[in-house]
């Protein structure tokens, strides 16, 4: 089965590094592609020595240097987004040099921008965005405000590579990926993973159990816990990277909840991002061990296409018996443990008190 959860942290460094590749590569070919333009553009007109130096050390040098320093960082993922951000303050730079020619402008923009997304989602869009509105502005406020929308028939033609080729490549890269996280999904689905009928006992089977094990006569102080997992980035994540995606962190927690469960209880499938365990012979303190574990495993979560997904759980657990007036109640008071657990940031076990007199853990 793929794993999504890997131990060492050379597995996370690895998926980065792949990703600083990719990055790699399409910002050599967007700097040579955006540059016919400018040079179009700059070469209509007296252009001083430092900006062709500029314009050469953005085409030679910069792609490299951002893939050392990602390379090289301690988060290689991290630093690439930052490098990502750079890239549309430089956009804005020469955008304010090519006098909002507006072609080419419109070009630049909506290219740098679409790549953003489909590397990092619409906070990587923002932060970018924001970075190349404050370049542009800057830059022209110093070049005195020079605005010329016009666009000649060199500068046109110059652009057609950029318009051409880029998208062409964008295109290609997110087809692989989204091959990739198909075959992924199939392979999960294969193992029972996704949302497929049978992948996991369903809430009414495990509402069921819990009825049983309530009606049993409680011998030697036997305990039992219910627990109710939640994904707290469920929804966000589907909205910034696609279902596709959202579908292999919720197989992720599946997996997650099967091997908690294997040996100590029954596991279902709750409702949308959320899951619950039945764990039998298991009182308070050990019912939080198992929490955090589950709430450590989901922060390990890791995505190979997208490294810059973050995942946290919201644990909430009530213990029988106690004050619960039978299985329903039970079952209610875990799922309000876990909305206290989300009330208070999420990313935390929440222990519903187990008598009135007692606190909450």
């Amino acid at each position: 089965m793929p794993r999504l959860l890997p131990a060492p942290d050379t597995d996370q460094t690895t998926r980065d590094q792949r990703f600083v590749r990719r990055m790699h590569r399409m910002r050599m070919l967007g700097v040579v592609l955006t540059a016919l333009p400018i040079i179009a553009h700059l070469s209509q007109a007296p252009t001083s020595v430092a900006i062709w130096f500029a314009l050469a050390l953005n085409v030679l040098a910069w792609p490299h240097v951002a893939w050392l320093l990602a390379r090289r960082a301690k988060r290689p993922a991290s630093a690439e987004l930052w490098n990502l951000t750079l890239d549309g303050a430089a956009g804005g730079f020469w955008m304010a040099m090519l006098q909002l020619s507006a072609l080419p402008c419109v070009l630049m923009a909506s290219i740098l921008l679409s790549d953003r997304y489909a590397a990092g989602g619409w906070p990587l869009v923002r932060r970018a965005a924001a970075a190349l509105g404050s370049a542009l502005l800057v830059t022209l406020v110093a070049r005195g405000g020079a605005v010329d929308f016009s666009v000649s028939e060199r500068v046109i033609y110059a652009c057609l590579p950029l318009l051409g080729i880029y998208p062409l490549a964008l295109s290609i890269l997110g087809r692989r990926l989204a091959v990739r996280v198909a075959k992924q999904n199939r392979q999960l689905a294969s193992f029972g993973l996704l949302g497929a009928k049978g992948e996991l006992p369903t809430r009414q089977r495990l509402s069921e159990q819990a009825a049983a094990f309530v009606r049993t006569p409680v011998v030697d102080n036997q305990h039992a816990a219910f627990m109710v997992v939640c994904l707290d980035q469920g929804a966000s994540v589907d909205s910034r990277y696609g279902a596709a995606v959202g579908d292999v962190v919720r197989a992720a927690l599946t997996d997650i909840v099967r091997e908690t469960a294997r040996n100590a209880g029954v596991p279902a499938r709750w409702s949308g991002d959320e899951f619950a365990l039945l764990l039998p012979r298991t009182d308070a303190d050990l019912a939080t061990s198992i929490g955090e574990l589950v709430r450590m495993k989901v922060r390990q979560v890791t995505l190979e296409e997208h490294p810059q997904v973050y995942c946290t759980a919201s644990v909430g657990v009530a213990i029988w018996p106690g004050r619960w007036s039978g299985a329903g109640d039970w079952i209610k008071g875990a799922e309000g443990a876990m909305q206290q657990a989300r009330r208070q940031g999420g990313d935390r076990v929440y222990v519903a008190r187990p008598f009135p007199s007692l606190r909450a853990s």
